[in-house]
Order: structure tokens, then C-alpha cells, then sequence
């Protein structure tokens, strides 16, 4: 089992491009059973991360998970009835690529939490400084914070997934500052939010090592 940042072919064994390495339809499967006779299974690493978290799931009933990582970019994976969702083509499940401001601008808020040096930036640093009272740290969290509630609402009405699970290094903040706003702002924009059952938001359990166990 192989995960590739981008889509993938599982049938034909082809990656069919990868975004931070240069691979353009490479026919990975059958590079490797020129060399071995073992079966060869291909899949986009956060798709590999979210099958990885959904047999490790406390419980074992349940049938639809999405992984959502919260990194230098966003990235997702879908469960449904068991099984990956890639669509039709191996690309489905982009959630990092929903849209949230329609033209939206680059944000440049970074330049007052870190002495003007933007490689200095990271996915905590927002949150530290808010943490040490900076007013305008906690205006990029807020932000922050409401943009990502969108898109998860955006999953839940459209999935109505049982788990959603959140990885990546921003998971990590404290529950108070991260988790437990996320799960009340999420809940005020689903739909059905009335019903008896609602997905759950949880904090994902794998790790870095996710994607290599899914796969």
C-alpha cells in the first residue's frame, strides 16, 4: 500500500500527478511488479490517513468518518459505507479546496506576530499569541476558527458523516482554544442539528503515522 500527495489511479496503477514532487502519470504499480510479485495498492495520502483513523475508531460500528488535517494546507479524506470516496476519476474529497470567500484576498496578518519575518510563521503561532493577550493573534484565530467551522459544516450537511476527525499540527492546540469552539460552530450551521444523531468532532488518534497505516 503506497499513499501519493494527489490523485491516483488505483486500477490502472497510475499516480496521476502529484503537486510538490514532480510525477505525472507515473505507472507505479507496474514499476514495482517488474521487481516483485506482490500486489501493489495506490491511494491519496489523506484518503490512506482517513481509512488509518477509521479502523483505529474506538467504535468499531461505525460506517463514515472524514479526516480533515490542519496544516500548512488543509487536507481530507472520505469514509463512506466502509469504503474511500474518490469519485470518479481519484479526486474526490478535496475538502482543502472549497471555497470559503468567493475572490478572497491573501491574508497578511502574519506580519504582526513575528517581527515582520513571515519564516518565522507557523500553524501555532497565532494561537500562542493570542494566548499572551495579543489582541490581533486572537482576531486571526477567530477568523480562523470561523472559516474552518464553515467548511466542516459545509461536510456535515452535505455528508452527514458519524465522525468527523481532526489531525495535522493545529489539532494539537488545547481543546479550548480549538475542539470545543469548532464543535458549538459547526453545530449552529447544520442542518438537522435538531436530530438525535449528530456527527461527532473528535481529535484524530494516529498521528503522522495515519497515512502509512491506512495504507
Amino acid at each position: 500500500g503506497m499513499g501519493f500527495p494527489g490523485p491516483v489511479d488505483n486500477r490502472a496503477g497510475v499516480v496521476i500527478k502529484t503537486v510538490n514532487i514532480p510525477i505525472r502519470s507515473m505507472p507505479v504499480s507496474e514499476m514495482f511488479r517488474r521487481r516483485w510479485d506482490i500486489p501493489v495498492y495506490l491511494g491519496n495520502d489523506a484518503d490512506c490517513a482517513a481509512l488509518g483513523e477509521y479502523y483505529h475508531y474506538e467504535d468499531k460500528d461505525i460506517e463514515s468518518l472524514i479526516l480533515v488535517t490542519l496544516g500548512t494546507g488543509i487536507g481530507t479524506g472520505i469514509i463512506l459505507n466502509g469504503r474511500i470516496h474518490t469519485g470518479i476519476n481519484g479526486c474526490a474529497g478535496e475538502g482543502g479546496h472549497i471555497v470559503i470567500v468567493h475572490g478572497g484576498e491573501q491574508c497578511t496578518c502574519g506580519r504582526t506576530l513575528c517581527g515582520g519575518d513571515l519564516s518565522r510563521v507557523d500553524g501555532r503561532t497565532a494561537f500562542e499569541a493570542m494566548r499572551r493577550g495579543d489582541a490581533a493573534a486572537k482576531g486571526v484565530v477567530d477568523q480562523y476558527l470561523s472559516y474552518l467551522a464553515d467548511g466542516l459544516a459545509n461536510f456535515v450537511n452535505i455528508f452527514q458523516p458519524e465522525v468527523i476527525a481532526l489531525g495535522g499540527g493545529v489539532s494539537h492546540e488545547r481543546d479550548e482554544d480549538l475542539l470545543l469552539p469548532l464543535q458549538s460552530m459547526v453545530l449552529d450551521q447544520c442542518f438537522g442539528r435538531e436530530a438525535r444523531r449528530r456527527p461527532k468532532i473528535v481529535k484524530a488518534k494516529l498521528g503522522n503515522d495515519a497515512g502509512i497505516i491506512g495504507a
